[in-house]
């Protein structure tokens, strides 16, 4: 949920670049609930359907292991799972803004960062600094 949530913050718009991190979010989180049982509403029972195979196209009717009211509450679950997610994510980012602004924008001077340079940007150094160091530590190896 932080990539959507920093474009929302720091770009004031939605991408479609987060729609892997929103299935994967939502996949977890059904497994979650389903599997893994992990919300205290549904409770330690497992509601998950097997994987299905698709033969030409069709997919193979599966058996509900359950009715529409746990499926009603199953889809509830996911939800608050992935709206109290978000909420993290955005209390998160808004509390670290500026380390994020600052990765970010080292992000886009140099392409990667390593562990030293994303603590030493969480620790205050600034973006310049950084992309000097790097480009006197790549003459170096010139």
């Amino acid at each position: 949920m932080a990539g959507r949530v920093a474009e929302a913050i720091f770009r004031d718009d939605i991408s479609s670049g987060a729609k892997d991190d929103i299935e994967n979010a939502t996949k977890l989180a059904r497994r979650m609930v389903t599997e893994w049982g992990m919300s205290e509403k549904i409770g330690a029972v497992s509601y998950s359907q097997e994987e299905e195979h698709v033969f030409l196209g069709n997919e193979i009717s599966r058996p509900k292991k359950h009715g529409e009211e746990i499926a009603r509450q199953i889809d509830e679950e996911v939800h608050n799972f992935l709206q109290e997610a978000y909420q993290n994510a955005k209390t998160r980012i808004e509390e670290h803004s500026e380390p994020v602004r600052a990765i970010a924008e080292a992000l886009l001077k140099l392409e990667t960062l390593d562990e030293t340079q994303v603590k030493a940007l969480v620790n205050g150094r600034s973006v310049d600094e950084l992309v000097r160091e790097n480009e006197t530590q790549r003459n170096k190896n010139e």
